[in-house]
């Protein structure tokens, strides 16, 4: 048997579904060996063509059961619904460019929330106000593309505003250089968005993650963590949107 995830990004058991974007033949291929099934991003018109089809642009788990999406995802309702979602449409519109294509771009984690409050909607906050989730302000509004989740105070991350105010705030953070990870179109992509926890000990890249040249200290930090990384040998890691995990095994 399967549920949502009891809380955003942070799975307590095997994941068996994740929404992504069928960007990464590989990937995918790599979610079936897994026997977790994918629910496909679907491309939006108002987005750069670059990255129209990334998943933390278009998507968020807001709490338990419920999930936020651009009217671009309505045919994936069905879908959610199989699954236990509530599929919540969003009302404001999702746009490039920045910051009109950040509204949903944040993290959850437990009892926190890492955010820019200048680049999300009201919504988000609301939310988070009313159910006790501390805010914690960073200037990156692509906070979810920067931010690779590993428990509920541990984060991976290659921005330098995300790592310090992290670390105020208690969470343990690794603060890894840019450039290791691709975009295509771009100079480079982010580390959160190219992973997603896949089990409450296992972290997935698309990629492998010893192609990164901070490999090792992620390693170390993964290790701390008791975090095994599941990764796709020899290919450079790809941002592709995240990979987040929806639901999992009771």
């Amino acid at each position: 048997m399967i549920q949502p995830l009891q809380m955003p990004n942070l799975p307590q058991s095997r994941v068996r579904h994740v929404a992504v974007s069928d960007f990464s033949e590989l990937l995918l291929s790599k979610l079936s060996e897994l026997k977790i099934e994918p629910i496909i991003t679907i491309n939006s018109a108002n987005l750069d063509e670059k990255i129209n089809y990334h998943t933390d642009m278009l998507m968020l788990n807001l709490s338990k059961g419920v999930i936020l999406a651009d009217k671009s995802q309505k045919d994936n309702f069905v879908k959610l619904l199989t699954i236990g979602y509530k599929y919540s449409e969003f009302n404001s519109q999702i746009k490039s460019p920045y910051p009109n294509d950040s509204l949903l771009n944040v993290v959850f984690m437990g009892d926190k929330l890492i955010c820019n409050p200048k680049t999300i909607d009201n919504s988000i906050i609301s939310y988070a106000k009313q159910a006790d989730i501390k805010i914690i302000p960073v200037n990156q509004g692509y906070t979810k593309c920067s931010v690779c989740v590993l428990n509920d105070n541990a984060i991976i991350t290659d921005d330098e505003s995300i790592h310090t105010a992290c670390e105020n705030f208690k969470i343990d953070s690794l603060l890894i250089s840019k450039g290791s990870v691709k975009l295509k179109g771009f100079n480079y992509g982010f580390i959160g968005g190219c992973t997603g926890l896949i089990d409450k000990n296992k972290l997935l890249f698309n990629g492998d993650i010893n192609c990164h040249k901070d490999c090792n200290k992620m390693l170390d930090f993964l290790k701390k963590h008791c975090i095994k990384p599941v990764i796709i040998e020899n290919q450079p890691l790809c941002d592709i949107g995240s990979i987040i995990p929806l639901t999992e095994e009771i």
